[in-house]
């Protein structure tokens, strides 16, 4: 895997949570590679996962208790 590559993912990770991009950093923090490890590391460390999956938005407290 191309670090370059793993940057680009980074950066549609980090900016729109593009579930893809975040995929392919988790494949990358296992790569052989260390510069392409440590940098995929990096990246999910400093955005977390986003608390929707597929597009489905999180209800929140309020939503939950007005109905």
């Amino acid at each position: 895997m191309n670090i370059d590559y793993v940057f680009l993912c980074g950066v549609m990770w980090c900016k729109f949570a593009q579930e893809d991009a975040g995929q392919e950093l988790l494949r990358a923090s296992d790569s052989k590679d260390p510069d392409v490890r440590s940098l995929a590391l990096a990246i999910l460390a400093k955005r977390p996962a986003p608390l929707y999956v597929s597009g489905v938005q999180p209800t929140t407290v309020f939503d939950t208790a007005l109905g």
